[in-house]
């Protein structure tokens, strides 16, 4: 650690907690989502884009795609977790495209004049902003941006 950083503030803990909580949610989020759509039976005269067999495959691909988003989030958390500012600036800049994700799919309409408010995007709302809020605290931001001594000082 260095010397002239003050020491790590126990609200980063929660954040590193929070984040990792986080990651594993949305990986978790997409078997729930998942698990309740409707299965519609194939119909033998559709095409491959309507089949069964693509519809695996996409729910696959959303699945890897997800779960690199999950690691590198939890890697940049672990960096902001041990002081790194520019982790704290790529989180930040990571939860706004991941909220704006969020709420796209929290307005996506399911039918005429319906919502899909679903339990685990409001989760996921909640944890997103809980752990980028845990790095802008006052003890956060003194240990992210310490004071350099001056030249007597050292």
């Amino acid at each position: 650690m260095d010397k002239h950083r003050p020491d790590r503030p126990p609200v980063l803990t929660w954040m590193r907690y929070l984040g990792i909580g986080c990651a594993l949610w949305a990986v978790l989020s997409l078997f729930v989502d998942f698990s309740g759509a409707p299965v519609l039976e194939p119909d033998p005269d559709t095409s491959f884009a309507d089949s069964e067999d693509f519809r695996a495959f996409v729910f696959m691909l959303v699945v890897a795609i997800v779960t690199v988003q999950a690691i590198a989030w939890i890697w940049l958390v672990f960096l902001a977790h041990r002081g790194r500012n520019w982790a704290r600036v790529a989180l930040t800049v990571f939860a706004a495209f991941w909220l704006a994700l969020i709420g796209w799919s929290i307005a996506e309409p399911v039918g005429p004049g319906e919502q899909r408010w679903t339990v685990t995007d409001l989760v996921q709302l909640v944890l997103v902003l809980a752990t980028v809020s845990t790095l802008y605290t006052r003890s956060a931001n003194r240990f992210f941006r310490p004071r350099v001594p001056s030249a007597g000082q050292a």
